[in-house]
């Protein structure tokens, strides 16, 4: 009430503690709508920021009651009104956004909603909703009494069950196991449309590279390693899709926009897809075939911790990348395997491309896809010290060898 143009901090949080008691039933809301009309009588100065941080605080709560919409709609127009005769452009852009705050239907443009069938509602209700790991004998027998002659049923539903990051990460194996009862008992292509479609999604991930992706990335290589452990998939395509991580993208010089230094997603959808199926896969007769993959994937670790971007003392490789790799190695049982200094890994990588070439080549052309140039990891080891002169030096780790390279 008072008209004195002064103390405007106090005033705005006596506005605002009216307006959170006003929320919390402490005020009925026909008193806080007479404190609103009594600022609107003298509409300038104060009264209008009052006006404002009054309905940012509790506008939106009036507006939605029932018995307080019909009279804050008077007061919206009211301000409406009265705003277009302010000169501040502050005070017309204060009174606009807290207008906003009270009725955000009108102001924010819906998306289109896509127009789904019944059918389709419910289908998507029994895969995102109802399945877990208790029902999935129960969806199983509702998804059978579905009409499978028609071509619009099947394409919706090989779409759902290639889309597993909308369900919850730990019941992406109830959806490869109810793949699994659908292929066996109803229709075989069930398998092959969902294995197709997982895998154009992960290639699809490594051309692009948005990072805003990554959890449904992660969910993808999630549900492909719970299809190789229903047996829907051989470890051949677990082996080629590891390649494809490592070695998709990049060129003859090393580098990649693709895949920069500092882009550790490959590393962790590799452990991801290693640690989901090695239970299965380490029992398999095709895991000795995975011994080359890594001692490249190793090299590929390296290659990145050895680029240019972590010679800046501010910039460090992350250990949870060192850490989770270990794990992976450990949960294969392959601890023998994993080598803490880039000495080893480049002596087997010059090993194999200088006696193996041939066999090399034929590696890359039975799991890896065309288009993929291979030695890229090898061409790095130009611009580095030669493994024998790091032995005689002593150099075991990274930080010796950045040193070296310095001195020279």
């Amino acid at each position: 009430r008072k008209q004195f143009q002064f103390n405007l901090e106090s005033k705005i949080k006596t506005c605002r503690y009216i307006g959170e008691l006003v929320k919390f039933k402490m005020i009925t809301k026909l008193d806080a709508i007479q404190f609103l009309k009594a600022l609107l009588l003298s509409f300038q100065n104060h009264q209008i920021d009052m006006i404002c941080h009054l309905l940012e605080s509790c506008g939106r709560f009036m507006y939605n009651c029932v018995e307080s919409n019909a009279l804050m709609m008077k007061i919206i127009e009211t301000i409406n009104r009265k705003s277009n005769n302010i000169s501040d452009e502050r005070h017309k852009i204060m009174l606009q956004n807290a207008i906003f705050c009270c009725d955000v239907s009108k102001n924010t443009k819906k998306k289109p909603t896509k127009s789904i069938s019944i059918l389709d509602q419910f289908l998507k209700n029994i895969l995102f909703e109802q399945l877990n790991r208790h029902s999935i004998r129960k969806c199983f027998d509702l998804i059978k009494k579905f009409s499978w002659n028609k071509s619009e049923f099947m394409h919706f539903l090989i779409k759902c069950l290639t889309s597993p990051w909308k369900l919850k990460y730990s019941q992406i194996s109830c959806l490869a196991s109810l793949v699994y009862c659908l292929s066996n008992e109803i229709d075989k292509n069930v398998s092959i449309f969902v294995i197709d479609g997982v895998l154009e999604e992960i290639r699809l991930g490594l051309e692009t590279n948005i990072s805003r992706y990554n959890q449904r990335r992660i969910c993808t290589i999630k549900y492909l390693a719970e299809l190789y452990n229903f047996q829907l998939i051989e470890w051949n395509i677990i082996l080629k899709v590891c390649f494809n991580l490592v070695l998709f993208g990049h060129n003859l010089n090393g580098y990649s926009q693709l895949d920069p230094p500092n882009n550790f997603i490959r590393i962790i959808l590799i452990c991801e897809l290693l640690k989901g199926c090695g239970q299965y896969l380490i029992k398999d007769d095709g895991f000795k075939n995975f011994q080359p993959f890594f001692i490249f994937f190793q090299a590929y670790i390296w290659k990145k911790k050895l680029s240019e971007y972590y010679s800046n003392i501010q910039n460090k490789f992350p250990l949870s990348i060192d850490f989770n790799v270990q794990d992976t190695f450990e949960f294969l049982k392959m601890r023998k395997k994993y080598y803490s200094s880039p000495t080893k890994i480049f002596n087997l990588i010059s090993q194999i491309t200088d006696s193996q070439t041939n066999n090399v080549n034929q590696l890359v052309e039975k799991y890896v896809d065309a288009g993929i140039d291979f030695p890229f990891i090898i061409s790095s080891l130009n611009d580095r010290p030669s493994v024998d002169d790091d032995e005689k030096n002593g150099i075991r780790n990274f930080e010796d060898i950045n040193i070296s390279q310095q001195n020279i």
